[in-house]
């Protein structure tokens, strides 16, 4: 590509990588499917992939958005707008303003919100099954049990 835009242009014409790059996509990676995935980009929703697909999707598209990802906040805040609203809900009050840092923590909520899934379906898993947790003991319960077994110690020492 280099040599062809050598004979393009003139053998004493520096070359830029933006000048190789704008090149390039135009030779080999037509305008129209570079739209096609900024478009893509637009509209991309986490929905049903996991957090960690839709991150490698939203990186892959937004190479060819870079209009409407200018920064590394503007490409937090995409992305945490279109993560599925549990996830969303749980890390929007954080304010974070790194890409990377947003992926990891979404992750973790993500993980979280799978772990408290599974702990409420066991939870009635159980209880229709007929078992019931065991009441907290209540407070004259407690210290009775513990005056009593203080007397029977004291009285077992005499």
């Amino acid at each position: 590509m280099k040599v062809l835009l050598a004979e393009k242009l003139g053998l004493d014409v520096q070359i830029t990588w933006d000048r190789f790059k704008r090149e390039f996509n135009d030779r080999f990676f037509p305008r129209a499917q570079r739209q096609q995935c900024a478009r893509e980009c637009q509209d991309l929703k986490q929905g049903n992939l996991l957090v960690e697909q839709y991150s490698t999707e939203f990186l892959k598209l937004s190479r060819y958005a870079p209009h409407l990802i200018p920064n590394e906040q503007t490409k937090a805040e995409r992305f945490l707008d279109n993560l599925s609203p549990r996830i969303k809900e749980i890390i929007a009050f954080l304010e974070i303003t790194n890409f990377t840092k947003m992926v990891h923590t979404a992750t973790v909520a993500k993980n979280g919100i799978k772990e408290a899934d599974v702990g409420y379906v066991n939870m009635k898993r159980s209880m229709s099954m007929g078992a019931h947790p065991p009441p907290p003991p209540s407070k004259r319960q407690s210290s009775r049990t513990s005056s009593e077994s203080f007397r029977r110690r004291n009285a077992s020492e005499s």
